[in-house]
């Protein structure tokens, strides 16, 4: 498998456990990453870690919403893990890029003890 695929798989993995959609009598809702876009990702650091910087449209399964994301997954090997940091923008028939310049301020602030 890809580097990418797992990072679709990995993130669609905690989008149907842990980020529901609405109730649509009969149907499974959840996010996951848009299926008809592979996300592009970039080499970067945070907080002085190595780390890989993901960016891609997320949609809810048998659903109409979506939206772009932006995931960091910095290497912590100080203490052998990998922390993930996402932010997501829902903001339908707007202009989102300024909504994800502030999710990528923010996620960038992260700072390690």
């Amino acid at each position: 498998m890809t580097f990418v695929k797992d990072i679709i798989r990995l993130r669609d993995s905690i989008g149907s456990v842990y980020i529901p959609g609405p109730d649509v009598p009969g149907k499974i809702t959840h996010m996951r990453g848009d299926p008809a876009f592979a996300p592009h990702v970039y080499a970067t650091e945070i907080g002085s870690k190595k780390a890989v910087e993901v960016r891609g449209i997320w949609d809810v399964k048998n659903d109409f919403m979506a939206g772009p994301f932006l995931t960091y997954i910095i290497d912590d090997a100080a203490n052998d893990r990998k922390l993930v940091l996402e932010g997501f923008t829902y903001a339908p028939a707007t202009n989102k890029r300024d909504d994800m310049f502030q999710l990528e301020a923010i996620l960038k602030t992260v700072s390690f003890l």
